[in-house]
């Protein structure tokens, strides 16, 4: 979806959406794609039940043109479990900030996992904030996978390949 429009496809069905404020998804494991106009343009985005993935895809910016960051998205997102940044990048010496009352936000399982290619972002890019008192208990890189626990229960793990 592109800026506050778009279309939907399943089989042979094509649904076009204009003026779009809200989604509210299914019980399933749902995904969708969005660049950072449609991200600005939403009032809301409930991914209901399943593990629901938000896949980030600017063609030609990033995250750093947009200047999101994990507020921006707890802001906007709630019930969803994974972000995909595979498709879009950090530059600059900039880092995602995101911390774990942000995770907790958006999926109340407080437990998130960030998909990078580390062709473009770094899993240290990955920047995990201390909220709310709670302090970061761990924080680990084996291999393309870095995981942040907090003393609240909060998770993150952020997956890199190509």
């Amino acid at each position: 979806m592109t800026g506050n429009s778009g279309t939907a496809t399943v089989g042979a069905e094509v649904d076009t959406f204009t003026s779009i404020e809200g989604f509210s998804m299914g019980s399933g494991d749902d995904a969708i794609t969005l660049d950072s106009a449609a991200l600005s343009s939403l009032a809301s985005f409930d991914g209901n039940g399943g593990t629901d993935t938000v896949v980030f895809d600017d063609a030609g910016a990033t995250l750093t043109d947009s200047g999101l960051d994990g507020a921006d998205f707890a802001a906007v997102f709630s019930d969803v479990e994974e972000l995909d940044f595979r498709n879009t990048d950090l530059t600059g010496g900039d880092t995602f900030d995101i911390g774990n009352d942000e995770i907790g936000s958006m999926n109340s399982g407080s437990s998130m996992t960030i998909l990078v290619d580390t062709g473009t972002i770094a899993l240290s890019d990955i920047n995990p904030l201390t909220q709310s008192g709670a302090t970061i208990t761990n924080d680990i890189t084996v291999g393309n996978v870095r995981t942040v626990d907090w003393s609240d229960g909060t998770h993150l793990e952020i997956n890199g390949g190509p």
